[in-house]
């Protein structure tokens, strides 16, 4: 029989044993969560970001709500947890200023990068008519501007008094996803204003449609965790080492009965 003490520490690791199953009962799912990182490039701007990879319950339901209604086109969005979009184009300087205007303030700081992990920006999947009944990746979905203001103090010229001209040059844009691929509309734009003047000038120069390009980097885990014991291997372990430390306890006290 097991003295009080070996009973003691018995009981002690055993508890440990309980405790660590239950422990890692709590965490093992998030140990095993996966999230997608993707590329993306375009000819204005580009980055990277990472979202939550669709469970396996959640493609099952997408996959019911469509057997009982197969008219029914489904989109799942996803909310970005990390990521960052990178502009190509940081300076929006006017090439045709005459050299005789002369600064007055030096041009706004414009952001270089947006911020991803913004409820503005999310991806999206689509399963319907127009993939075949495939769960399909459509890509990033948001807006966004970028600017640079310069002021100016223009002389007079002839009949032209002069003044104070403010410039406003940059691109404003709109990522579309859609089944049919992913697009980001751009706009090019210029908006002149002279103080104390009737010149006024608002202008969008130009629209153009540029094609979305991803790329899967990596499909991980959270963190990049490795893989943990099972948590009944942990408690089997420690259940193990109470059991050794009971029979090295019980052959010990046998030795010194025998004496």
């Amino acid at each position: 029989m097991l003295g009080k003490s070996g009973q003691q520490i018995f009981r002690y690791l055993a508890a440990i044993a309980l405790a660590s199953t239950a422990t890692l009962t709590a965490i093992v799912p998030k140990v095993q969560a996966a999230v997608l990182t993707y590329n993306f490039d375009t000819e204005l701007f580009n980055g990277y970001f990472k979202f939550n990879k669709l469970s396996q319950s959640e493609i099952d339901e997408i996959e019911t709500r469509s057997a009982a209604n197969p008219s029914l086109d489904i989109v799942i969005w996803r909310q970005i947890v990390e990521g960052k979009l990178f502009y190509k184009k940081t300076d929006f300087a006017p090439s045709y200023i005459p050299s005789n205007w002369i600064i007055e303030a030096d041009p706004e700081i414009i952001p270089t990068s947006h911020n991803l992990a913004n409820p503005r920006y999310q991806v999206s999947y689509y399963y319907g008519r127009f993939s075949q009944y495939q769960l399909h990746f459509d890509g990033l979905s948001g807006m966004g501007s970028t600017n640079q203001r310069f002021v100016y103090r223009v002389p007079p010229v002839g009949s032209d008094p002069g003044g104070i001209e403010r410039l406003s040059l940059g691109w404003s844009w709109d990522l579309i996803s859609s089944a049919f691929g992913s697009s980001v509309v751009v706009y090019a734009n210029q908006y002149r204003e002279r103080e104390g003047g009737a010149t006024i000038n608002l202008a969008r120069d130009y629209v153009r449609y540029n094609p979305v390009t991803y790329e899967l980097v990596s499909d991980t885990d959270v963190d990049g965790a490795q893989a943990v014991p099972e948590p009944i291997a942990v408690a089997g372990t420690a259940l193990a080492l109470a059991g050794i430390v009971g029979l090295k306890h019980k052959k010990k006290c046998t030795d010194l009965s025998a004496k």
